[in-house]
């Protein structure tokens, strides 16, 4: 931008009034770049200092003359500067605060990385403010619709709100862009089982590609899907070839004692029970199966024993207390 430009943006700008003179001596002594910046950053006070008094969302409105004032002096920073990414962050907050959506995008689009920023943002808010964190995620979206890290926390919050089907769609998303994406396609396939779709989880397994589909989150999620078709032998394909890689996973030999249960195989199931709790001994699902096996070799202490020790872990646990109960036996 040429001196003479430079002037007139600055004196086009109401509000600026007495300081444009300073302004132009500045310009002349260090240029541009600074001049924006200073500009800038007097922008982004008005407009923090608006959002303190009113709050993130506005009446959609550019009224609150703080507001007046911050877009004025974010407005002429990016004419001194169109590359001055800090002014159209402030352009862009400014504009999503007072419902001009299509004005913030624009702003944001000129900064290139809102959309990874959003997404981080949506990160950390995801377990704490789900629904504040749902909405930037959905941002990070409108800025970029191909964006598989902001369809993978969409998917992880729906996952968690025990929204199976949008999980679903939101991993299949991911999936459509990076194929490859071991978590998002893990993710898929637990949710369709999730869902009580053990059909179409086989079907995102079998899609998956060919590397993926020998990778331990994938067989097991197979073995899940077969054992809610009460498959129970391809089941237990599927989850031991999954132990196999990971060893040092309990849940896979807690979903081996299961099946190996349902098939009758109640000494090995009993073995598969022991390694989970030698792996996880906190867990109370891992001491109840254990019981149940017991139980079903005809055990009886045993398995009041293993119930027991699930009540000690966690005195709430109502399984536990009404596999005691069931057995006659008062709860500890």
């Amino acid at each position: 931008m040429s001196l003479a430009s430079l002037i007139t943006a600055i004196r086009s700008r109401r509000r600026l009034g007495w300081l444009a003179a300073m302004l132009i001596l500045i310009v002349v002594a260090f240029g541009p770049l600074l001049v924006s910046r200073l500009l800038s950053n007097v922008g982004l006070v008005l407009l923090n200092r608006s959002l303190a008094q009113h709050g993130v969302t506005l009446d959609g409105s550019l009224a609150d003359s703080n507001l007046m004032q911050a877009e004025q002096w974010l407005r002429t920073a990016t004419e001194v500067d169109p590359g001055n990414r800090g002014a159209w962050r402030g352009l862009g907050y400014l504009y999503w605060a007072t419902s001009h959506v299509s004005d913030a995008l624009a702003a944001w689009r000129k900064v290139g990385t809102m959309s990874d920023e959003f997404v981080a943002r949506g990160e950390v808010l995801r377990t704490v403010q789900p629904e504040e964190a749902e909405a930037w995620l959905h941002r990070a979206l409108e800025l970029d619709p191909q964006s598989c890290a902001a369809h993978m926390q969409l998917g992880l919050l729906y996952r968690e709100r025990d929204q199976p089907v949008d999980a679903a769609r939101e991993y299949a998303a991911c999936v459509m862009v990076v194929p490859e994406s071991l978590e998002a396609q893990t993710g898929l396939c637990n949710a369709w089982v999730s869902a009580g779709e053990p059909d179409r989880a086989l079907a995102a397994y079998q899609a998956a590609p060919s590397l993926l589909q020998e990778q331990a989150p994938m067989l097991a999620c197979a073995g899940v899907a077969y054992w809610s078709k009460q498959n129970y032998v391809d089941a237990a394909t599927y989850m031991e070839r999954a132990s196999s890689l990971v060893p040092d996973d309990g849940r896979y030999h807690q979903w081996l004692s299961l099946i190996y249960t349902r098939l009758g195989f109640y000494e090995k199931a009993l073995a598969q029970s022991l390694i989970a709790i030698e792996l996880d001994p906190r867990r109370t699902d891992f001491w109840r199966q254990f019981g149940a096996v017991y139980l079903a070799l005809g055990h009886r202490d045993e398995a009041i024993s293993a119930y027991r020790m699930a009540l000690a872990i966690d005195p709430d646990d109502e399984a536990a207390r009404r596999a005691l109960e069931t057995l006659g036996v008062t709860s500890p």
